[in-house]
Parts: C-alpha cells; structure tokens; sequence
C-alpha cells in the first residue's frame, strides 16, 4: 500500500512537472498585430472543411479557452503535439520502472506471503467489483 502511494507520488510530480514545462512554453509574448489575409478563411471553403479546420485536435489547459486567440489555440495545440511522443515515452519508462521495483520487492517476501498477497488482492477486487455492481443502478428503467 505504502509502494502504490509513493508511486502516485512520483507520478503526480512528474506529471506536474511536464505540465509546469508545457504551459510555460505554452505562454506566447502578446503582440498586438493587425489581421492578416492569411489569417483569414478561404472564401471558397466548404462547411465540412471549415467544420474540420476548427475541429480542436488537443486539449487546452484549464481556463486557457477563454482568453485565447484562433491563432494561439493552434499554437498550444502544435506545442502540446510536439510535446506529447516525449511524455508517452516518459509514462512508459516510469510504469517499467515501478513494475521493475515491484518485482524486486516482491523477491524479498517468501512464498507463502507472496500468496497471502495475491488472496488479499483478489479480496479486494472482489469487493470493488460487488460495490460498483451496487452501486450502477439497472438499466432498465
């Protein structure tokens, strides 16, 4: 229990830090520009396509969405892509490093800990799964 706790923690903390990293990068200095015809929409466009250019294709950090500009969006949105393959590859390592640690610490314990470990988990996802089933209520009515 101890290990599951401490390893939240890391991950939090890592993933504070990436987010930290991201927004600051995120932050663009504010200029004030006059409208560009290159900012504009073709006059050709179709709906569809228009519907698609504006489709979002990530996520903006809290309350980012309404004080941004088309233009900045975009910009958080191409910051986010760049930074997303880099994270994944992060999460990955961090996952085969605790299952790295817990197979070491599993080591320590004799086998018939080892065991008593596994009925106590089962115990418990027993009892999660009879409390969830409880709790959903019947989809029929």
């Amino acid at each position: 229990m101890k290990h599951e706790s401490w390893q939240r923690g890391v991950v939090s903390s890592l993933m504070a830090l990436l987010l930290t990293a991201l927004w600051t990068a995120a932050v663009p200095a504010q200029e004030a520009v006059p409208p560009d015809a290159a900012d504009q929409p073709p006059a050709a466009s179709t709906a569809a396509e228009t519907n698609a250019a504006k489709k979002p294709r990530g996520r903006l950090p809290a309350h980012y969405g309404k004080v941004v500009t088309d233009k900045q969006r975009e910009q958080i949105y191409e910051i986010q892509a760049k930074f997303t393959e880099q994270i994944v590859k992060l999460q990955e390592q961090l996952t085969a490093l605790a299952a790295k640690r817990d197979a070491e610490i599993e080591q320590v314990l004799t086998e018939e800990q080892r065991a008593e470990i596994t009925r106590l988990k089962n115990e418990r996802k027993s009892r999660r799964a009879n409390s969830s089933a409880d709790e959903t209520p019947p989809s029929g009515s």
